[in-house]
């Protein structure tokens, strides 16, 4: 195991085949993990960093970061700012923290909180579990998305964005979606083609039925 350290400018962090401990430090610094098992801060400033090959742990800290946790199964935290992270392959977990943060789980069966913020969470392929946690949430769907669950939907804050006519679904509004969900105990299943369905946990069917567009956007 090796630890890599930056300075307080602006860095280019390269990482080895081996399991890395890696601080960024300040500045806005790049800074690739390689292969094997990494753990990386970005500390303060605004930082991309990647993963790549491995199962990583990626932690933005202070300011706007970009994380990328490529191959492997990842842990992603934005912390502070407004982050982007995106899981691609593998199961990962992604945790915006506080901010407005844009949260891509790519392949695979991952878990996308939120947090404090106005945040966007796209599963992607895969059986996702999300949560948008405090704030106005925006869950994206498109084709192919798989079997999701949300577990904390709020009407009126929260809105479920969908990809227009889904899997080849015919779908073009929200009372399209109303009309493609069913009752699961104190839950709603929504239908969305092609064996892709969203649970929304603690949400009534005749809830969204009475008001679909309080719920659902096509677009």
């Amino acid at each position: 195991m090796a630890t890599l350290e930056g300075g307080a400018f602006d860095d280019v962090l390269l990482g080895s085949k081996f399991n890395d401990i890696i601080l960024a430090h300040g500045g806005n610094d790049f800074v690739f993990g390689g292969a094997g098992n990494d753990t990386i801060f970005g500390e303060a400033g605004e930082d991309i960093i990647y993963g790549e090959q491995g199962d990583d742990a990626l932690f933005g800290g202070l300011g706007n970061d970009y994380l990328s946790g490529d191959a492997g199964n990842d842990l992603l935290d934005g912390s502070f700012g407004d982050d982007l992270l995106f899981g691609g392959k593998g199961s990962d977990i992604l945790l915006g923290g506080e901010g407005n943060d844009y949260l891509s789980g790519g392949d695979g069966g991952d878990v996308l909180l939120g947090g404090i913020g106005n945040d966007i969470l796209e599963g992607g392929a895969g059986g996702d579990i999300l949560s948008g946690g405090a704030g106005q949430d925006i869950y994206v769907f498109s084709s192919g998305g798989g079997n999701d669950v949300i577990i904390d939907f709020q009407a009126g804050e929260d809105v479920l964005q969908i990809e227009g006519d889904i899997n080849g679904s015919g779908i073009a509004t929200a009372a399209d979606v109303a009309a493609n969900a069913i009752a699961v105990g104190n839950n709603t299943l929504i239908n969305l083609g092609n064996g892709d369905t969203v649970l929304l946990r603690g949400v009534s069917l005749s809830d969204i039925q009475d008001d679909p567009d309080s719920y659902f956007s096509v677009t």
